[in-house]
């Protein structure tokens, strides 16, 4: 079974310094029907200008991943950790319940926008990290890069979760396939471009979960950018 949640029809937040799409129930966004999907509780799409800072607070432990689309991400959490993710990177965040999260803002004069997936972890967090991860074009060039495991496999980032997260850039005509063991789920996510998901057709900003399928099939109809998470 393949649900779709299309770009347009996700929550959205404007407030002139910073526009945010969010997939799933998220801050001042409630929508009953879409609460998230297995570990996946919260996927944001954001664009923050120069300047502006936003922040959020975790009403739970959660592990964040932040995905750079654009621009350089300037952030701190509530212990202090400072970071500056670049272009084309992601941070991961363990976040404790009722901290404020992440102050984040554009960097180096730049808009930013920025992908944001919240997990729930199998356990509670122990203490706070963060950590960065840099993926080569070359990479994910074609292929799934694994970004984020359990078990930090293959130089991935590792999570207190039972999720797999990967990124895919694929030119036109490329095709992409990700088995699923018996009981798992997918979500993948259109970057931008174009794709076909099992035969559906997905365009950047949509989303679709995968349950019941043996495997999930992507094709590129155009030159096209996903991210696939495997969960539990």
């Amino acid at each position: 079974m393949i649900a779709i949640r299309r770009a347009e029809e996700r929550g959205h937040f404007g407030q002139g310094w910073v526009d945010a799409y969010h997939t799933f129930s998220f801050d001042r966004y409630r929508d009953p029907e879409h609460t998230g999907f297995r570990e996946l509780v919260a996927l944001n799409d954001e664009r923050v200008d120069p300047g502006f800072e936003r922040s959020h607070t975790a009403p739970r432990d959660v592990e964040i991943l932040s995905y750079v689309l654009e621009g350089d991400l300037a952030a701190s959490d509530a212990h202090g950790h400072r970071t500056v993710v670049h272009q084309g990177e992601f941070r991961r965040v363990h976040a404790k319940g009722g901290e404020v999260r992440d102050r984040a803002t554009a960097a180096n004069g730049t808009p930013l926008h920025l992908l944001e997936f919240w997990l729930r972890p199998a356990s509670g967090l122990g203490a706070a990290d963060v950590e960065s991860f840099h993926i080569a074009d070359a990479d994910k060039r074609g292929k799934l890069k694994l970004v984020a495991s359990p078990d930090g496999r293959d130089g991935s980032m590792s999570v207190g979760t039972d999720s797999a997260v990967f990124v895919a850039a694929l030119a036109e005509g490329d095709t992409v396939s990700h088995g699923l063991v018996e009981g798992r789920h997918a979500w993948v996510q259109v970057v931008r471009g174009s794709v076909t998901l099992n035969g559906r057709v997905l365009t950047a900003g949509d989303g679709a979960a995968a349950s019941g399928e043996a495997k999930v099939v992507v094709a590129a109809r155009s030159d096209a950018e996903i991210v696939l998470i495997d969960l539990a």
